[in-house]
């Protein structure tokens, strides 16, 4: 006989994560801005390294990256290109940890300023941000 914990599927854990934080801080609101930084940083880091990936993959192929994404800087990447794989590995580190904490903090301020006016405006509906 399977316990409970065997039966769950992707798509019990999946719709699990909305009902309770990551991590338990004693506040809602430090519960929820930490709860949305991780996430975020999660997606951050995730679009760093495939960027990074998708880059090296068509310079390798010997293609023309420059008309696909016009607004990234690749001045930062240049020692990815390089011989040496530790320092590819530096720099993809670098980039996703930067990533991670930009996308990271934008969440939190976002979640933890929505909540507030929730919780200011004592009213949880659809309306949101109607303060006035």
């Amino acid at each position: 006989m399977g316990s409970r914990l065997d039966a769950r599927t992707l798509k019990d854990e999946v719709a699990s994560m909305d009902r309770r934080p990551l991590l338990d801080l004693g506040h809602p609101l430090l519960n929820r801005v930490a709860d949305s930084f991780i996430r975020a940083a999660g997606v951050g880091a995730a679009r760093a390294v495939s960027r990074e990936a998708y880059f090296v993959a068509v310079e390798g192929m010997g293609g023309d990256s420059t008309g696909l994404d016009s607004t990234a800087k690749r001045s930062h990447f240049s020692s990815a290109r390089g011989d040496d794989g530790q320092k590819s590995l530096d720099a993809v580190v670098k980039s996703a940890s930067k990533e991670a904490i930009q996308w990271g903090l934008a969440a939190g301020v976002y979640s933890g300023i929505t909540y507030g006016l929730r919780e200011a405006r004592g009213h949880h509906d659809w309306v949101g941000f109607s303060i006035f």
